[in-house]
């Protein structure tokens, strides 16, 4: 059976042998095989398509909570952020404006996702991060940008920060693109 076999259409024969590849370095095992195994399959092959477009040259992300699968993922040099890393993102953009609110919403996505850890186990309820919001708020309010057109810009994670529509439309700036493998 050729690896073409186990996607659908959209896949084409070229990436199925490389995912078939990627997956046999990850796991030692054929992709047949591991396809039957459904203990961590999402993680192998969210880390499997990295991996590939990775091989591309391409700057790649994945999203993933369980701590095992992020080391796994690391171990093979892609690069992890998970969905603490997110939420924070929208509450340092302003998008999310309380705590009340980010707990709403992390709530929700426990209920399917079972990998996410207690949200007082995260840095979504910490006073570093609200503080670091209200500078922001009161810097972008004062009608100053920080960091406005510096080429990458980053938030404080040290990940790259990526405009919306709106930002884009509100002021020029250039800024380098990432794709998320998910």
């Amino acid at each position: 059976m050729t690896a073409s076999e186990f996607f659908d259409s959209s896949v084409s024969s070229e990436d199925a042998e490389a995912l078939s590849a990627a997956v046999k370095k990850l796991t030692g095992t054929p992709l047949a095989e591991r396809l039957i195994q459904s203990r961590d399959l999402g993680e192998v092959m969210v880390i499997a398509h990295a991996m590939v477009r990775k091989d591309r040259g391409e700057d790649v992300y994945v999203v993933i909570d369980e701590h095992r699968g992020q080391k796994f993922a690391s171990k093979f040099g892609i690069k992890v952020i998970d969905t603490a890393w997110i939420l924070s993102s929208t509450v340092e953009r302003g998008l999310i404006k309380d705590r009340s609110e980010v707990r709403k919403t992390y709530d929700t996505l426990r209920k399917y996702d079972a990998g996410l850890a207690h949200i007082d186990q995260t840095i979504l309820l910490q006073k570093k991060l609200w503080a670091q919001c209200q500078s922001l708020n009161e810097a972008v309010s004062s009608n100053s940008t920080p960091s406005a057109g510096t080429g990458a810009e980053t938030i404080s994670s040290g990940l790259p920060w990526i405009p919306t529509k709106a930002d884009r439309d509100d002021r020029e700036m250039t800024i380098d693109h990432h794709d998320v493998a998910a």
